[in-house]
């Protein structure tokens, strides 16, 4: 009474293969995660971002270059830190749903939502769009 396909990705990996496959993939989530934050901090500086689209700040000359000069710190920490909500909400939604319907068809789930995520903050003009965005 096997229930799981030959094609199963368990079948392939076993013990320590398995863990380190794991291992692989968690390590790949950080260092994107860690790659996110650090493309964040280069564009939440940059002038269009700041001043013009999600209209947190004035662009400011500075030592002979322009610079965004942050008016609002709320909104700007806001849109970043929103990102940590969505997160959270999703890692337990995440859980729960994946106990109904089964791990493998919320993992398919949340990698669409992830796209859907992905799209709005790229096409994001002003900072509740990106708001919306960073918390899917």
């Amino acid at each position: 009474m096997d229930l799981i396909s030959k094609h199963n990705i368990v079948h392939k990996y076993e013990k320590r293969s398995l863990l380190i496959a794991i291992n692989c993939v968690a390590g790949l989530a950080i260092f994107f995660f860690g790659y996110d934050q650090g493309m964040m901090g280069s564009v939440n500086v940059s002038i269009d971002y700041g001043a013009y689209r999600m209209k947190y700040g004035d662009v400011l000359l500075q030592d002979g270059a322009n610079q965004v000069e942050v008016q609002n710190s709320t909104l700007q920490g806001g849109i970043v830190s929103v990102y940590y909500l969505g997160t959270l909400v999703g890692c337990l939604l995440g859980g729960w749903i994946g106990e109904k319907i089964g791990r493998i068809k919320v993992m398919a789930i949340g990698a669409v939502w992830g796209v859907v995520g992905a799209s709005l903050q790229t096409s994001a003009m002003n900072a509740s769009w990106m708001i919306c965005g960073w918390s899917i």
